[in-house]
């Protein structure tokens, strides 16, 4: 499999919109917070991803094979004042959104992906490390964050009120 990685371009929308929305579709089942996936859902989100990425610094990668879009992966640098935390760890690399189509999934599109926008943090003097969220009970993205380098750094606990 030939992959090569691009900056997105307005003619991946639709591909786009697609992944987002079967993204989005894996993850209903997975948290009563995730509202259903709808075309205009995704497209209302892609929105906020391109806004996100211009405004902060960050990188909207596609992998290709041939002339199809087979995966994205979506990231931004976050900056946040916490006299609690050392200097390098307030400013980072945020990782929004990953998805590789069913199709291409194992096929190291990820691995190529994530390299890609890892060098685009590298490349910024500020940025020393990445960060990505994930649902718990989401096992498949859990390991594949974990077989690029990611570890445990703080959970997030959630209780609804009644």
């Amino acid at each position: 499999m030939d992959i090569r990685i691009e900056p997105y371009r307005e003619a991946d929308a639709p591909a786009v919109c697609e992944g987002l929305m079967r993204l989005q579709a894996h993850e209903v089942p997975l948290s009563d917070t995730r509202v259903e996936a709808t075309e205009e859902g995704a497209q209302a989100y892609l929105k906020v991803l391109l806004d996100n990425v211009q405004s902060k610094r960050g990188a909207f990668l596609c992998a290709y094979e041939g002339e199809e879009l087979v995966g994205f992966i979506v990231g931004w640098v976050e900056s946040e004042d916490n006299v609690n935390e050392t200097p390098d760890s307030t400013t980072y690399g945020y990782v929004s959104d990953a998805f590789v189509f069913e199709a291409y999934r194992g096929a190291g599109v990820f691995t190529s992906l994530h390299a890609a926008i890892e060098n685009h943090f590298a490349q910024l003097p500020d940025v020393h490390r990445l960060r990505i969220g994930v649902l718990t009970n989401n096992p498949e993205a859990v390991a594949a964050y974990r077989a690029v380098g990611y570890g445990d750094y703080e959970l997030v606990l959630q209780k609804a009120l009644q």
